[in-house]
């Protein structure tokens, strides 16, 4: 047979009438209590199309910059991970793990059918196969139409023990297949923002007292105030997570803050050590970090650290900075700061460059 055997074409598809209508209306401002009411309710009706137990965040990108948000901030450059190639959008999503710098096994599925199981159970069986440490699959490719079964993905993980984290892309297949994350036992959860609104603050509350198996966090600023709401929101879960951030950058502390470096080092010492009053799994975070002097941007971390954040975030919180930037300032943490091992590091990174 010559020719093409199959069509691939991903779009565009086509939108109700009821749809385009409410898009043509003012959208509602992302700083308004209407706004987070609308928020909370999204996130609770999504985590229920879902069965998911665990807290969502909405991230603001194309899926092209959902890749990316999980290529780097799940995995140091090196690492292996196993791709599910399905279809042209799961083959590009390799393509970018290889731009930055991952080792990628290539899992072929021929285009026509989705993931075989004894086929990746082989696959994850060999000495290459071990050392994987990310399954990045499309639940449905969007270029084929193919899907994989993720239950039968997750029962070989579990049957090898193994550690790989399983990474779905549900974009294609989102309200149309079956996605049941608590019992694919889905390894990456983010966190949400109590203090934001009333909505958000229920959202909250509502995940910490379901959540079965994953860890909750909450998103605070440097104030008693927002950490006293994560708190409140989060005291259901056995286990929990405060995140609270400040801006570091000098245009962030001038403009924005209104606050010397100095008042800027002792907002860092309260609040971290604050939130360490209600648990022992804090994370800090610079805002406008990669727009921060570095020499300061060490001094934070060191005293963050200092103080009981077990886990540092450097986001990329105006979204131009480029990999080999990104990467000098992790590599300057990583020689400069004493205490750096006694944390995680992390990152947020945005593709605003469209890289």
């Amino acid at each position: 047979m010559s020719g093409r055997t199959f069509i691939q074409n991903p779009g565009p598809t086509n939108i109700p009438e009821r749809i385009l209508r409410a898009m043509a209306r003012p959208a509602v401002d992302f700083g308004t209590e209407e706004f987070g009411l609308l928020l909370g309710a999204s996130l609770k009706t999504l985590n229920e199309y879902m069965a998911n137990s665990g807290p969502l965040i909405g991230y603001t990108s194309t899926g092209h910059g959902a890749w990316e948000a999980t290529v780097t901030n799940l995995f140091d450059v090196g690492a292996s991970v196993l791709l599910c190639d399905s279809g042209h959008f799961s083959h590009r999503w390799g393509e970018m793990c290889e731009a930055h710098g991952l080792d990628v096994q290539w899992f072929e599925t021929g285009w026509r059918r989705g993931v075989d199981p004894d086929a990746l159970r082989e696959a994850l069986s060999t000495e290459s196969g071990s050392k994987v440490q990310g399954v990045l699959v499309a639940h449905t490719e969007t270029s084929t139409g193919v899907t994989s079964d993720l239950a039968a993905m997750r029962e070989v993980l579990n049957d090898l023990n193994h550690s790989a984290l399983l990474v779905v892309d549900s974009i294609a297949s989102f309200g149309c297949a079956p996605l049941a994350v608590d019992e694919l036992g889905v390894d990456v959860i983010e966190a949400g923002f109590p203090i934001a609104s009333p909505g958000d603050f229920e959202a909250v509350t509502e995940i910490s007292k379901s959540l079965k198996k994953s860890i909750p966090a909450g998103l605070a600023r440097a104030t008693k105030k927002d950490i006293d709401a994560c708190h409140e929101a989060l005291k259901h879960a056995k286990n929990f997570r405060i995140h609270t951030f400040i801006s570091t950058s000098p245009l962030h502390m001038k403009h924005k803050l209104n606050k010397s470096p100095e008042q800027v080092l002792e907002a860092i010492k309260e609040s971290v050590t604050y939130a360490r009053k209600f648990t022992d799994d804090v994370e800090w975070s610079c805002e406008d970090g990669t727009r921060t002097d570095m020499d300061y941007m060490c001094k934070t971390v060191e005293l963050a650290i200092k103080c009981g954040a077990k886990t540092i975030n450097i986001p990329d919180t105006v979204g131009y900075t480029v990999p080999l930037e990104f990467k000098k300032i992790i590599e300057t943490l990583l020689n400069k700061v004493p205490n750096i091992d006694k944390a995680i590091l992390s990152t947020h990174c945005h593709n605003d460059l469209g890289l």
